[in-house]
């Protein structure tokens, strides 16, 4: 995201720009909560098809679409001051965009750690799932007041509803079609993990604002301070979480990215039920009875690998898990001492082989698999 939002345009006239299409739904939002005249139409059926420019564009034509025309020294006055309401307003909206939105989230540890933005990967998914299955936050269609009469929105209300519900609405469709349900790459996962964090922020914000204006029926809305659902806070408890994961007893040296032949054969392990012995009672269990192994599509070792590791992390920590995990790894050594065993017998007997065939004369080529078998017994 860029740090500045606003600039001049060739009038002089302070306007909006950006080239990130995710910073338009923001100044949108702040503008459509702050300033009182701001009414722009936003239907994602036609706002998905233009470039942030154009975006732009259309809410700038909206700020000024109810300035006093130029033409006399009384009006011009009235421009003026209209002008100056509007300059006031973008400059607290560049504050407000600096302080809650340019590089608040840091993203730093999961770009130098594949392991990390697969394990968020999954668990924001998986939270994710759980916020689509509800409905999002609407506006009732009239209040009643503590002794139960209704009471009608006042037109600035009935305004902010038509114009914050297709906020609500663009934002929502925004994610659903550009999100990313299941990325291959860690360049995929970052982009995904970032659009989840914009639509999480989006919801939980449209949630306080919502219960604020009901709670505040009769004030003007656009006096209030804007309530903002504070994304850093919630990633740093992730990263918390992850530093934790890390730092517990590391007992996973033993597989190996290299090996494709081993990831594939974890993989399946980690999807079967498994006989394990607990306190004297035998039991069938999987390591990771939760897991959406459905999620995952394979391009590489890699991204196999990666997700292993994501199985095991997000597993309950418990005696069961850590007896699987011993499992899994003697079964794995049991398989590579019998295939290295299978193998040094094969060597040994073409070793035989050869020194039996030294001494039978070619002629005698058809009889070879004879003479050997009977040297050999």
């Amino acid at each position: 995201m860029e740090k500045t939002i606003i600039a001049r345009d060739h009038e002089g006239k302070l306007i909006v720009q950006t080239k990130n299409f995710y910073t338009c739904f923001i100044i949108y939002d702040y503008l459509v909560n702050k300033v009182r005249h701001f009414y722009m139409p936003l239907y994602y059926e036609t706002v998905r098809y233009d470039l942030p420019i154009d975006f732009c564009r259309s809410i700038n034509k909206a700020l000024y679409s109810k300035a006093p025309k130029e033409t006399n020294e009384k009006k011009n006055s009235k421009y003026s001051a209209f002008k100056k309401v509007i300059e006031d307003k973008l400059n607290e909206l560049q504050q407000y965009y600096e302080k809650y939105h340019f590089n608040k989230i840091d993203f730093s540890w999961l770009k130098s750690d594949k392991k990390a933005c697969m394990w968020l990967w999954y668990n924001l998914h998986t939270d994710m799932e759980l916020v689509k299955t509800k409905e999002l936050p609407k506006f009732k269609k009239w209040l009643i007041d503590k002794e139960g009469r209704r009471i009608d929105w006042l037109c600035c209300h009935k305004a902010y509803i038509a114009n914050y519900t297709r906020y609500i609405e663009a934002m929502r469709d925004y994610y659903v079609e550009n999100q990313i349900l299941a990325p291959t790459s860690h360049k995929e996962r970052l982009f995904s993990i970032q659009m989840m964090f914009n639509y999480l922020s989006h919801y939980k914000t449209a949630q306080i604002r919502i219960n604020r204006f009901e709670y505040g029926f009769y004030h003007d809305m656009t006096k209030y301070n804007i309530a903002y659902f504070y994304r850093n806070d919630l990633i740093e408890s992730y990263k918390k979480n992850w530093i934790r994961i890390c730092n517990s007893k590391n007992t996973l040296d033993w597989i190996n990215k290299s090996n494709e032949k081993q990831c594939r054969w974890i993989w399946d392990f980690l999807q079967k039920t498994h006989s394990i012995t607990i306190l004297g009672e035998k039991d069938y269990c999987r390591l990771n009875n939760y897991f959406l192994f459905g999620l995952f599509e394979f391009i590489n070792n890699e991204e196999r690998y990666l997700a292993i590791f994501t199985v095991i992390y997000t597993a309950q920590k418990n005696e069961i898990t850590d007896n699987l995990l011993k499992t899994m790894k003697k079964l794995w050594l049991q398989k590579e001492r019998r295939a290295s065993n299978k193998a040094k017998n094969r060597k040994t007997i073409k070793k035989q082989c050869d020194h039996i065939m030294k001494d039978v004369p070619p002629e005698n080529d058809d009889n070879n698999s004879n003479i050997i078998e009977s040297k050999l017994i």
